[in-house]
């Protein structure tokens, strides 16, 4: 009794099922055939169709394989592989357009957040300042009462100067 490890059965399978050479690969060549590069005239012709339409009706495919004696199946994976060439640069394009509106987005926040630090810089100072005066707002009626009374440690000053204490 003879032990078949498998190996002998998928040997006999590949003889028996591979002796035509009309069978096709994945990309549309015959078996055992090296992929051949499109020439120049042919990137051309497809780039043409592409951009006519990015999808391929099976009429066209087989009218783009006959002009450029090429293979239908070939046709559509060059317009697949197309298709995903188009949509990565479509990606990278977005990607930088956002890219840059990030960065003006973010410069602009940057320039704002310095802003707003140094008008908290300029209450911290007006606070911490000894008001020695009324501060006048409204100098068109500086004769009027429209003083503001600052109000520091020891209490209000009024309109002439001078000071009333808090109770």
């Amino acid at each position: 009794m003879s032990f078949s490890t498998g190996l002998d059965v998928c040997e006999d399978h590949m003889t028996n099922h591979n002796h035509g050479e009309d069978e096709l690969s994945d990309d549309g060549s015959q078996a055992g055939e090296k992929k051949r590069r499109l020439n120049m005239e042919q990137v051309k012709t497809l780039e043409k169709n592409f951009e006519l339409g990015n999808k391929l009706e099976p009429e066209r495919k087989m009218q783009l394989a006959r002009a450029l004696g090429l293979q239908p199946r070939q046709i559509a994976i060059w317009f697949q592989n197309r298709r995903a060439r188009w949509k990565t640069k479509q990606l990278e394009k977005d990607y930088d357009l956002l890219k840059r509106q990030f960065e003006a987005v973010k410069a602009e926040n940057d320039a704002l957040q310095a802003h707003n630090h140094k008008l908290h810089a300029e209450i911290l100072a007006l606070k911490s300042r000894e008001p020695t005066e009324s501060i006048n707002l409204n100098k068109e009626t500086e004769g009027s009462s429209n003083k503001v009374k600052i109000r520091n440690k020891a209490g209000y000053f009024n309109d002439d100067g001078s000071g009333s204490h808090l109770h």
